[in-house]
């Protein structure tokens, strides 16, 4: 999962994308990473710790990374948060 700053939202994306990998029997190895310069390390969002738990979803700190260019080789699906993240991708093909 590729968004522009790892922050507190991010955990919860990857844990329910996990999750739903998981319940739909698809064997996967994930991981998150940034696009952008700012990874920010507040821990987990209270809030959004609780909705998680409400609705069934682990909520887990990710290993807070930038995203490399070697991440074209090491996954065969790399999923990112929106168009600007597929953008800082897409240019990182280039290189």
């Amino acid at each position: 999962m590729v968004a522009w700053a790892i922050s507190a939202d991010q955990p919860l994306a990857h844990g329910i994308m996990e999750q739903l990998a998981i319940a739909n029997g698809l064997d996967w190895t994930m991981t998150s990473a940034g696009t952008g310069n700012c990874i920010l390390a507040r821990g987990p969002d209270r809030a959004q710790t609780r909705t998680a738990r409400e609705h069934g979803y682990r909520y887990q700190q990710t290993n807070l990374r930038q995203f490399r260019i070697s991440d074209f080789d090491d996954y065969d699906v790399i999923y990112v948060m929106d168009k600007n993240n597929l953008a800082d991708v897409l240019s990182l093909c280039a290189e």
